[in-house]
């Protein structure tokens, strides 16, 4: 495009020295100020200044097809909206002008209402959009061409050759007008465009919507549609003679899906759940053909999902702005932005990047003289209490484990932000659980769900909270429809009924895939080390807490009344020997880890240890995350315990120890073969090279 801002005009320009030609204005205010307006360089004229009729608006390319005797035209026109008539008026000038290659022509001009001569300006895509199209079409007759913008097709063979190519090339981009009488010999290419206009109903968790489908000068209704896909038919034919082959017919069936979980209020207006629009979001950034309009509220529910938080967040405790790192802050974000939209969410995190801190941070948020319940492990309940401790998180809580009456006595204290409790005990406590009024629900390690036949899954679901949080690592652990039955906790029929979501999402090899993923992501959010990388420390260290198991804790005592009374109280105590104490310690310790190692009577089953439990849900949870784990035990004996109980669960493993003889030859193996996650390491071998 040329410009006419040499250095000596730019000069004069900024002397006030240029003067311009009336003829040059109009080349001025129209290719010069659309070319400076791209840079951001704004052109202003003096509303003086009288310029001739100039048409600057976007033209689209035309082309009709009809019959002159025996023989066929094609005629292109360039069609801009007119800036002077009412919505919808076009102005025609004859395609065949871009043969001038100049971005501004003078033309005649044809509208439904009059005819006239004005100034046009051609963008420059408009003549690369025309030369490729002439390119493409059959060899016709071209003496009409220049005066006419006319190409002659001449009898059946040339139609035949027009019909095949037209279809061919039909697009968006341009537009084709076949009169009456010829529609029945052509088949047109349809994009179907599905328009949704959304409102937020009265009930804060629904929203209306009417939707349409069009196509260019073509509108359709849902019934039309609906009959004509479930009929099979390749074409669909139209009132007007016309024959369109639909080349997107997934948008359809992607809103058709919305109405059938939706309710018909009247003609062509529906009403849904909330939950159900940040799926179409996601779809329409995906699919230009499928478009949501919203009110206010629901525009700003999908700008804050797709930032991941919303404008403004509730402030954290300076305590916590300190301790907590970017990303974590992160993680808050979009779980009071789950909350300010009545939304379920999976903080997904890789293990070791703090679940545990920034769901915290969202409890003590919550509104005061509410209650909260998270249901974790039995092996995780003093983590989270040991993290509220470490991180003086000014929140109220309870333990909630003892026996029966103990617990009941503990659920009903009315001065307690968090009850902490297991999934062993939830199903024995459902009856009072059910009947509390909670802010939160927060299931850590969810996949503990993941059994939908459970009656813990079933009583789990069944405790009533204003809002939900899954907290796990591994969301899908051997199938997706563990990952349905989280979500039918966070938000019941999402993801529809189990038989239903397996021939969606898993039978449907082909679609089901993508269209999971894309239902699931506004509710899921997942970082790993590698993205974080930059705000972690060099070396994370994390203490694991768990209660001694009774039959370690009985033994543990014993040991204790031994020592006290043999060594401490006794007349040789005068005479105490440090030997007995540290074999006293060895003892505890041993205790500690296995009480197999203490008492051989005592079987080496992984249930009379709650450490050993503990080190099997870490081990498991690393190994979903797909890291590899070092496991060093001073103790050989207790690494001999650990192997069977790998053995028993089929996991592969490296070991040494010290009568190891192919030391080099596991470490190599264990660090070249991707799929040998785990290393039995005894702590004296480990640490020697």
């Amino acid at each position: 495009v040329y410009l006419p801002l040499t250095n000596e005009n730019i000069d004069r320009l900024f002397n006030q020295e240029l003067f311009i030609s009336a003829k040059d204005l109009i080349y001025w205010s129209t290719v010069v100020h659309k070319q400076l307006h791209k840079q951001g360089i704004y052109l202003d004229l003096d509303p003086s200044i009288e310029l001739p009729e100039i048409i600057s608006t976007e033209p689209r390319i035309k082309f009709k097809v009809f019959p002159m005797g025996e023989d066929y035209i094609l005629e292109g026109k360039l069609v801009y909206p007119s800036p002077y008539l009412e919505e919808g008026g076009k102005l025609e000038i004859p395609l065949s002008t871009i043969r001038f290659q100049a971005p501004l022509i003078r033309s005649d001009y044809i509208s439904e209402e009059e005819t006239g001569n004005a100034w046009f300006y051609i963008p420059p895509h408009i003549f690369d959009q025309a030369r490729e199209l002439f390119e493409k079409l059959p060899e016709a007759n071209k003496s009409r061409l220049e005066q006419f913008s006319q190409l002659i097709y001449e009898g059946e063979e040339g139609l035949d050759k027009l019909r095949k190519s037209l279809f061919e090339l039909e697009s968006p981009a341009w537009d084709l007008e076949i009169v009456p009488e010829l529609r029945g010999n052509f088949i047109q290419k349809v994009d179907l465009q599905v328009e949704i206009k959304a409102r937020r109903s009265e009930e804060i968790d629904w929203f209306s919507y009417e939707v349409s489908y069009y196509y260019k000068d073509l509108s359709f209704t849902y019934e039309e549609l609906n009959r004509f896909f479930r009929s099979k038919e390749e074409f669909l034919h139209t009132k007007d003679g016309r024959i369109l082959y639909i080349v997107n017919p997934e948008v359809f069936f992607e809103s058709s899906r919305l109405i059938k979980h939706s309710e018909r209020l009247a003609d062509n207006v529906y009403r849904a759940r909330l939950i159900e629009l940040p799926y179409y979001h996601r779809y329409m950034q995906e699919n230009p053909a499928f478009r949501v309009l919203g009110d206010d509220f629901l525009t700003q529910l999908g700008i804050d999902l797709k930032r991941g938080h919303r404008e403004h967040t509730e402030p954290l405790p300076l305590y916590l702005q300190t301790i907590m790192r970017g990303y974590q802050k992160a993680g808050y974000a979009w779980i009071k932005m789950l909350e300010y939209y009545h939304l379920g969410g999976i903080l997904a995190d890789e293990m070791g990047l703090g679940k545990t801190i920034q769901a915290l941070a969202a409890i003590q948020n919550a509104p005061e003289n509410t209650q909260s319940l998270v249901v974790c492990p039995k092996t995780l309940l003093y983590n989270w209490a040991a993290e509220i401790d470490k991180f003086h998180i000014n929140i109220p809580y309870l333990i909630v484990e003892g026996d029966k009456e103990t617990r009941v006595q503990l659920l009903q204290n009315p001065n307690v932000k968090l009850f902490i409790i297991s999934y062993t005990v939830v199903l024995n406590d459902i009856d009072i659980l059910k009947d509390k009024k909670l802010h939160w629900i927060i299931l850590d390690e969810a996949q503990n769900i993941k059994n939908v036949n459970a009656k813990r899954t079933y009583a789990i679901k069944k405790i009533a909270a204003e809002h939900r949080l899954a907290l796990t690592g591994t969301p899908v652990e051997n199938n997706l429809t563990e990952l349905w039955s989280i979500y039918d906790f966070l938000m019941p029929g999402y993801l529809g009924t189990l038989k239903r979501f397996k021939k969606d999402y898993i039978d449907d090899t082909e679609n089901g895939p993508a269209r999971l993923r894309r239902i699931v992501a506004p509710f899921l959010l997942r970082r790993v080390k590698k993205e974080v990388l930059l705000e972690l420390p060099d070396k994370q260290e994390q203490v694991s807490w768990c209660k001694l198991h009774p039959v370690q804790e009985k033994l543990y005592l014993q040991v204790i009344d031994t020592v006290q009374k043999k060594l401490l109280h006794s007349p040789e105590a005068a005479q105490l020997n440090f030997v007995n104490v540290l074999a006293a310690l060895t003892k505890l310790r041993q205790i500690c880890n296995h009480p197999h190692l203490a008492d051989p009577d005592i079987l080496p089953e992984p249930e009379a240890s709650s450490k050993l439990e503990l080190l099997i849900e870490l081990v498991e949870d690393a190994m979903g995350s797909g890291h590899k784990i070092l496991v060093f035990s001073q103790f050989v004996q207790m690494l001999k315990i650990i192997r069977q109980v790998f053995d028993n669960m089929n996991l592969n493993y490296a070991y040494m120890d010290g009568k190891s003889k192919n030391r080099l030859q596991e470490v190599r193996r264990f660090e070249n073969n991707p799929e040998l996650q785990l290393f039995l390491i005894s702590l004296k071998t480990g640490g020697t090279g």
